[in-house]
């Protein structure tokens, strides 16, 4: 399960800042930045300032009393939030619960209500934040990014040295390529630092300067002094300075380096999922920025101390654990959040190596184990799996563990994190469970109870008369798909949990096409459906064939459900010799698909739609499964659909899946 990320300041840190004016400026800044909905009261709950996000969405500002939020809750919150607002103020920790908050719409929305405690000139003052659910995921990323700046920021005092750097910690944001480009004023035109790509999808044009009298995306950042985007709808080659390698849909995105108004540098990015970014806009600007001022501090202009100190504020008050390990492997840093999970001081950790602290799952006390361990704290890749945390007190606690290598002005080192997943694997366990009594409760029983109907039903323990075998029909027909629902939802669940497994043999595509077409003939004898198959290639493929039954089976008995009566049903199997593929298509010539539903057919618990009529019986895990069954095989599944013409699904495998070996295909 996911936890919200929460950035506070500590008291403790906070004192050290020797200007209290500039602090409270940042304080204001910080809370404005915020891409959820945040405020910051005094030690009595006033209000002192609100953010845009707070003031669109809620709509209360800096004058609405000290009993300002109670109109705002229903009772069960305003309960919760009193005793974690009572908590704050005797602990000064940090705390949070969950609230249903009335919205300037006046709808109810869920939150996450967080307040943490800061000190401004000797007095405390009161952050509150309110993170939308959907949002975590998001706030997550941009904590990794934020840590990975911070020790960019403080161990480097050189912009382009440390470009590198930085494309590296932004790409913590899940963007697909990013360039760092400089503005050169005096030149009129743009210089490239470094670029980032994800080298599986995409390759950077060769390109280090670029005037600025150029129209693109990054001219027109800089023109704009705001963060641009282009869709790939309308997106070209000239729009953007990252050319691309990818059918993928794609967008590009550039935000300004300002430093005191002025705009000293852009960040080109490549992005997927533009309505993902719509909400973070606010966050980049805060990224922009800081990075501006980190600029500033390298060419001499000013000091960023403020700004680092407020970074290490955000670590320290993290609820992610935080440490960082020197060149040789030995424990350097821990922040609170990494000692309250192990159980250790700051002493007892520092010096101390990092195997004393973290051992693998399996075979976690063997010579092997340690080996391994110790090859993963030395790689110099960015390490992420789930590991064993020893604490103190000789108990294990499950972590997602994530190791990255830096290395800065000849320095390397390297900085962890890790994060509590003892609910999830508690839920893994559950779901695990369920699926052992769907498996062994229900369908070993199930599966007796159909073969004994169908020795009634075909007269071996005697003759039964008409109404009686009229029942023993429909109970074994409604036991065929009780056993076709529990299948779907065993495979949904392999898919989910990733020991979804091939076993590879030589086919013959043709014997595959009869053997699906004459297991359907009478599927839908009423309407008279006819299965037309069409072998324009009779190769063999090297695959699993009982998977491909089923995702033919499946598509197949989709198209026969939204045929009308008397139509066909055509099962083509073609070879696509330049790309050495198999492409197996299925045509029906129904009312076809809404355009709305193309994008979410493959999503688990989707069931179709015909666009005359509503949605036909099933389990709404019949297209997941098959996706995942043809992507296993490498390859991809797709569909087009138009209301006069009809619905065609087709799915490309290559004639050998990759992985496969010895007849089974290999975990990835």
């Amino acid at each position: 399960m996911l936890r919200s990320v929460r950035i506070t300041m500590t008291s403790a840190e906070l004192v050290h800042m020797k200007d209290n004016s500039y602090l409270k400026k940042s304080i204001n800044q910080f809370i404005e930045a915020l891409p959820m909905p945040a405020v910051l009261t005094d030690a009595t709950g006033q209000l002192l300032e609100v953010n845009s996000r707070w003031a669109d969405g809620i709509g209360l500002d800096a004058h609405s009393g000290p009993f300002w939020l109670h109109s705002r809750l229903k009772a069960d919150s305003a309960a919760l939030l009193g005793e974690s607002w009572e908590q704050v103020l005797s602990t000064r920790k940090a705390a949070h619960c969950p609230i249903k908050l009335l919205l300037k719409s006046n709808e109810y929305q869920w939150f996450t209500a967080t307040i943490s405690d800061c000190w401004v000139e000797n007095a405390p003052v009161y952050v509150w934040t309110f993170t939308d659910f959907d949002q975590q995921k998001r706030l997550e990323c941009s904590m990794k990014t934020i840590i990975q700046l911070t020790h960019v920021f403080s161990e480097s005092s050189d912009f382009e040295e440390s470009a590198p750097s930085l494309a590296r910690a932004l790409s913590k944001l899940q963007f697909s390529a990013i360039a760092v480009w400089l503005v050169n004023e005096e030149a009129k035109e743009f210089r490239r630092l470094c670029s980032w790509v994800d080298s599986e999808k995409y390759v950077l044009a060769d390109l280090e300067r670029l005037p600025t009298a150029t129209e693109n995306i990054v001219n027109r950042c800089l023109q704009a002094r705001q963060t641009q985007y282009e869709p790939s709808e309308t997106i070209h080659r000239a729009s953007s300075t990252l050319q691309i390698d990818s059918e993928e849909p794609f967008g590009a995105l550039a935000f300004p380096v300002k430093n005191r108004g002025r705009v000293v540098g852009i960040i080109e990015v490549l992005i997927d999922n533009w309505a993902h970014w719509q909400t973070m806009t606010a966050t980049l600007g805060m990224i922009g920025q800081q990075l501006g001022e980190f600029y500033q501090r390298c060419e001499g202009a000013n000091q960023l101390d403020e700004n680092v100190a407020q970074m290490r504020t955000m670590i320290g008050k993290a609820t992610t654990g935080i440490f960082t390990l020197s060149d040789d492997g030995l424990m350097s840093l821990a922040n609170p959040a990494f000692q309250k999970m192990c159980g250790y001081s700051l002493e007892e950790i520092i010096g101390q190596p990092a195997q004393r602290f973290f051992r693998l799952d399996a075979q976690a006390d063997s010579h092997d184990s340690s080996e391994n361990l110790e090859e993963i704290l030395c790689t110099k890749d960015t390490a992420v799996l789930e590991l064993q945390l020893l604490r103190k007190d000789g108990n294990c606690l499950p972590v997602e563990f994530v190791l990255t290598y830096m290395r800065v002005k000849n320095k390397s080192f390297r900085t962890g994190s890790i994060r509590d997943i003892t609910r999830r694997k508690e839920a893994e366990q559950r779901v695990s469970e369920f699926y052992s009594i769907v498996s062994h409760e229900l369908r070993s029983p199930l599966t007796s109870i159909r073969g004994a109907l169908g020795l009634l039903e075909n007269g071996i323990a005697g003759n039964v008369d008409k109404e009686g075998l009229e029942l023993i029909t429909i109970s074994r027909s409604n036991s065929d798909r009780l056993l076709r629902l529990i299948s779907d939802i065993l495979d949904a669940g392999k898919v989910d949990s990733g020991k979804f497994e091939l076993q590879c043999t030589p086919c013959s595509v043709e014997s595959l096409i009869h053997e699906v077409a004459s297991g359907l003939q009478y599927y839908d004898l009423e309407n008279d459906i006819k299965i037309r198959p069409k072998i324009e290639w009779s190769g063999e493929v090297f695959a699993d064939r009982d998977r491909l039954i089923q995702v033919l089976t499946n598509l197949v008995s989709n198209a026969i459900k939204f045929s009308p009566k008397g139509a066909s049903v055509d099962l083509i199997v073609a070879l696509n010799k330049e790309e050495d593929t198999i492409r197996f298509t299925i045509r029906d010539y129904g009312p076809g698909i809404p355009q709305e539903m193309l994008s979410k057919l493959f999503e688990r618990f989707r069931q179709l739609h015909a666009s005359d009529s509503g949605s036909k019986p099933g389990t709404g895990l019949g297209l997941y499964i098959s996706k995942a069954i043809v992507e296993k095989h490498g390859g991809t599944i797709r569909c087009l659909s138009d209301a006069s013409l009809g619905s065609r699904f087709w799915f490309d495998i290559p004639r050998r899946a990759p992985g496969c070996e010895n007849g089974e295909q290999t975990s990835p």
